[in-house]
């Protein structure tokens, strides 16, 4: 990532003076002289009584000769704004660039397509949070119209003063403008009267209780119900939904009743094109009062350039207050509800994450344990239907087919569906009808072994929950951690929550206790400077992230002192920052970095002496920054070393952490506090099309990738010597619906990824285990070597080949056993059948065995097959 700004200059110097509309996109002064110091071909429009000071910069420009400076003195309203003029044209996906840095109390730098004059409408827009070095603004959108008013407008709000730089302006038509195609013919909202279960068509977030009520129902027997306590709310999300709009008139409608108050309720239209796109694309503001009444709004719906959309649905009141909604609808026949289709149909379970255990009480058997609930909504008369469920595993094979024929009365029929499964894993159920490939609806569901009983103390397994849900708890003993680190999934240790004013503590007994009782243990963190006690600059992204670094070290060691002192029953294990060789967490340099640890190392010790510490959270390619470190005493006070092995999938990154985990010439433990990979959903009946800024960074990774990088990671951690490793991220995404690519375990509706369970199957195999190191043998096969009790286990891959890699049952050790990726067993017979290695990884357990003598004996074998 350090070098993605200098490729993207690369990639759009061509178009930045080629279709350009803009006239001096560089703000060089051979375009003409500037006016004012404001750069040819751009107008100031400054307003109220904020105050701009233009200059050309010779000094850093991000190319060419100049850059445009705007120093900026807030006033009692107004903005720091200037323009270049432009004519839009019609139906077209604009993109747009802007190199942005800054100095001062600037929050943020803001750019847009706007229309000139009154009424200012927004065609796209988006901001960025500057720092002193160079960042690239990209976002792109679509323009439903022509104007040849238009500019390209540049704005900020200085909190007091505060110096903008700006530099290569871009703005260009792309290809294709919109995916276009047939508009709909009806609504377009599944399970938009609330009739079928809501999982997987509505997310819920937010205050208040909202579910189902078989109560002032508009259409069928059910309505949504929220009790929403005095001043909060809640929010509903469907997923992205597919269908064209092509600016055409679409009727937003919907039912409600509400009682106390008053309630307000918004139903909103977004594009699934978030980048850029600056408002709503439709929305209906609404005042229920207790007589259930049909609201609707009518508009233009704007093309998507992705062909989707998602709807969302707000509720707030004054005082106390309920509310009832159904009938949701969008269409462009009118405001009259119709279902989106004459059958829609849920697949439901009553299973916690919808897990299910095989029974383990004498060895691995299974039985029909995955019961499915069956829901169809049939809007027509009375008929039968074929039916099929379709069961899947993470690499899409076909693990099973279940028939189904259902009498549909009028109304929601449900049934209950035995799914006969006897392997271990992620699975996703796909409900088909008749002979239809399309799945009317899809469950994604997984079965995992009970855990083991392992003392915390020898468990390898932790992760990232909020110690605030006890839903949470639950899933993490079920799925076998024994620990939880404390990030930015529940911040409650961190600085700027625990004294957000000098002397003003806020601890969380009921969370800790909640996480304690759940018998996880607890890995507590310093971060996040407050406010008071930061040097950043007011205003400055440093200042918001609470990076720091702080202002009095007396202050931060008092912070350290009191959590440590207060919690000392219950954490003793505290890590000492996150990431702070990047700015993103800290903001000062290594050297500062270690006289912080030495610093939170004294005074946690005096606290509670018998607590460990963990520094200085690195990343092995962070080769620099750790030796400044380590050469300025940064592990003076610590226990352990800590590391995070995002994207470590080999040898390498693993021996530059054991060089570096050495005090008095004896290794220290090593602890990975947190890695993880970013997942495509696993679902199919949804589009995953959200483009979104949080999307763009987190990129996506397609799911079968995911389950065998997750499992790669944690055993090239473990077998290099690792003796925990905290999963990120194991927290459920709240309020990030409809994206469903995500670092997360859960997909969107709280079931289980296929990511997350191969690290659940893996702590059932593996944990606990000792590193025995790791091999990477000349044929491309890597071999990762574990002591799991009397057990030898090594996980073996084949990476950098096309192809195979085979191996001799026949050669092995007598008993080992072989296991796939997700712990499923493979035949290891006499019939000379090999066992051939490929990116999937593969467990081989050796019972009473020691791991180096099997390293010993594997390594004869691969080395004398490749002779």
């Amino acid at each position: 990532m350090r070098y993605a700004p200098a490729i993207a200059l690369l990639l759009i110097s061509a178009p930045l003076f080629a279709d350009n509309p803009i006239g001096n996109p560089g703000f060089e002064p051979a375009a003409g002289p500037p006016a004012a110091g404001l750069a040819a071909g751009w107008r100031d429009n400054t307003w109220g009584d904020t105050k701009s000071t233009y200059g050309l910069d010779e000094t850093n420009p991000h190319s060419g000769q100049t850059s445009q400076r705007i120093a900026g003195v807030r006033g009692a309203n107004g903005a720091c704004q200037f323009l270049c003029p432009l004519k839009l044209e019609a139906k077209k996906r604009y993109h747009v660039q802007l190199w942005v840095r800054a100095e001062g109390s600037v929050p943020s730098v803001g750019v847009c397509l706007r229309q000139g004059p009154e009424p200012y409408r927004h065609y796209l827009a988006s901001q960025i949070a500057p720092t002193r070095e160079w960042q690239l603004l990209d976002f792109a959108g679509f323009v439903p119209s022509a104007d040849d008013t238009a500019g390209l407008y540049i704005w900020f709000e200085p909190q007091t003063t505060g110096t903008v730089w700006v530099d290569d302006a871009l703005v260009e038509i792309v290809e294709p403008t919109a995916v276009l195609g047939p508009a709909p013919t009806g609504n377009v909202i599944p399970n938009a009267s609330f009739e079928l279960d809501t999982a997987r068509t509505w997310e819920p977030s937010g205050a208040g209780e909202v579910a189902p009520a078989a109560q002032w129902a508009a259409d069928g027997k059910r309505a949504m119900h929220a009790r929403l306590p005095a001043g909060q709310s809640f929010r509903l999300t469907t997923p992205c939904i597919p269908f064209f709009g092509d600016n055409l008139p679409f009727t937003l409608a919907c039912s409600a009743r509400a009682t106390g108050g008053p309630v307000n309720l918004q139903v909103v239209l977004h594009s699934a094109d978030m980048i850029g796109q600056a408002e709503p694309l439709l929305r209906l503001d609404l005042k229920p009062d207790e007589q259930l009444q049909r609201y609707a709004a009518t508009g233009n719906v704007l093309c998507s350039y992705v062909g989707a959309y998602w709807l969302e649905i707000v509720g707030t009141a004054e005082q106390d207050g309920e509310v009832w909604f159904d009938a949701v609808s969008l269409s462009p026949k009118g405001e009259a509800f119709e279902p989106a289709a004459p059958l829609e149909a849920a697949l439901s379970t009553g299973a916690l994450a919808n897990v299910f255990a095989p029974d383990t009480l004498s060895g691995l058997k299974f039985r029909p344990t995955v019961k499915l609930t069956v829901q169809v909504a049939n809007a027509g008369p009375a008929r039968a239907e074929s039916f099929r469920l379709e069961v899947r595993d993470y690499r899409e094979r076909l693990a099973c087919t279940v028939p189904l024929k259902l009498a549909l009365k009028p109304g929601v029929t449900t049934t209950e569906v035995t799914v006969p499964l006897k392997e271990l894993g992620a699975f996703r159920g796909d409900l088909c009808a008749g002979d239809g490939k399309a799945p009317l609806c899809s469950l994604v569901f997984s079965q995992i072994p009970l855990p083991r009983a392992v003392p915390p103390a020898q468990s390898n397994i932790g992760g990232h929950f909020s110690t605030a849900s006890d839903w949470q708890m639950q899933i993490a003993r079920r799925l076998g951690y024994k620990w939880t680190r404390i990030h930015d999934c529940s911040s409650i240790t961190h600085w700027r929550t625990a004294e957000p004013q000098p002397g003003q503590w806020r601890f969380f007994d009921e969370d800790v206790a909640r996480v304690r009782k759940a018998g996880l243990e607890i890995l507590g963190e310093f971060l996040r400077v407050p406010d008071w006690a930061t040097t950043a600059e007011p205003g400055s992204a440093a200042f918001r992230a609470g990076v720091g670094p702080y202002r009095d070290v007396v202050a931060f060691e008092n912070y350290v002192r009191t959590v440590v002192s207060h919690y000392r029953t219950d954490i003793r294990v505290w890590e000492i920052w996150n990431e702070p060789y990047g700015g993103g967490f800290y903001g000062g340099t290594a050297e500062q970095y270690a006289a912080l640890a030495q610093a939170a190392a004294g005074a946690a010790k005096a606290a509670d002496p018998t607590c460990r510490l963990l520094a200085p959270c690195t990343f092995p390619s962070a080769t620099q920054w750790t030796d400044r470190v380590l050469a300025a005493g940064g592990l003076t006070g610590a226990d352990i070393f800590s590391y995070h092995g995002y994207g470590c999938l080999t040898k390498k990154p693993y021996g530059n952490v054991n060089a570096w985990a050495v005090r008095d010439g004896k290794p220290m433990p090593r602890w990975n506090s947190e890695t993880g990979v970013t997942a495509d959903t696993f679902y199919r009946h949804i589009c995953n099309k959200l483009d979104n800024e949080y999307s763009r960074w987190a990129g996506r990774t397609p799911v079968e990738e995911a389950v065998i990088q997750s499992l790669k990671l944690f055993v090239l951690a473990l077998a290099s010597g690792a003796d925990k490793y905290f999963y990120y991220w194991t927290n459920v995404e709240q309020g990030m619906a409809p994206r469903m690519n995500s670092m997360s375990i859960y997909e969107y509706d709280r079931s289980l990824r296929p990511h997350g369970v191969v690290y659940a199957i893996a702590a059932w195999l593996l944990d606990p285990s000792v590193g025995a190191g790791v091999q990477e043998y000349p044929c491309g096969v890597t071999a990762c070597y574990l002591q799991h009790g009397k057990d030898a286990v090594v996980v073996l891959w084949r990476t950098g080949a096309d192809g195979g890699y085979p191996l001799d049952p026949r050669a092995l050790p007598r008993g080992a056993r072989a296991l796939d990726t997700m712990g499923n067993g493979l035949p290891l017979g006499s019939s000379g059948d090999r066992l051939t290695l490929d990116r999937h990884p593969v467990y081989l357990v050796v019972p009473n065995m020691s791991a180096a003598k099997l390293g010993g004996r594997l390594g004869e074998i691969i080395n004398a097959n490749s002779q």
